[in-house]
């Protein structure tokens, strides 16, 4: 197994399907990480991931990550860490999935990727590389119904739209809007 971290760009995971398609689950941005289960000796995820544009990994090879670990008390402890912290934004992302009404799982999922990008709330502009279409795959809704959301918070103030981008000009509005206990993706 790999581990990727995003230091420029985006990187998509979809989740093929018996049909032959794949789901896009997320577009993890600038500062995420993708593949943790290369900690666990013998996970096996069945995931696609390609760039989402321009795109800059830092790649780290499982044996080589397992042997740092081994040797470095403090990876060996922060390892679960991070495994749990997938496993409770999967569960809230699920949550939101089967409960949310569109406008706040939109709001969600946008901070979810704001968080996951380490940088600060107090950031003047917070940019997200995902399209709309992906958005909306993500989001189990249609592209119009996304794009219709997404100018809602435009026209409020609270995100400013790209092309295959958005940035959020408004995080503590848009948080309100998300509501208690988003996650990093």
């Amino acid at each position: 197994m790999t581990l990727w971290l995003v230091l420029a760009g985006g990187l998509r995971v979809s989740w093929p399907m018996p049909s032959g398609d794949s789901v896009t689950l997320a577009v993890i941005g600038e500062g995420g990480y993708y593949s943790v289960g290369v900690f666990v000796e013998g996970a096996l995820i069945s995931t696609e991931c390609t760039a989402a544009g321009d795109t800059t990994l830092a790649v780290f090879e499982g044996d080589a990550l397992s042997r740092l670990q081994a040797s470095d008390p403090a990876l060996k402890q922060y390892a679960p860490r991070l495994m749990l912290q997938l496993v409770e934004t999967a569960v809230s992302l699920f949550a939101d999935a089967v409960s949310a009404p569109l406008p706040q799982r939109l709001a969600r999922r946008l901070m979810t990727q704001a968080l996951a990008s380490g940088r600060s709330a107090s950031h003047s502009e917070l940019e997200i590389r995902v399209s709309q279409a992906d958005l909306a795959a993500m989001l189990g809704a249609s592209r119009s119904k996304v794009n219709a959301e997404l100018r809602r918070l435009e026209e409020d103030g609270m995100i400013r739209l790209g092309y295959r981008r958005l940035f959020i000009l408004d995080c503590a509005r848009l948080s309100q809007r998300a509501g208690p206990r988003v996650r990093p993706l």
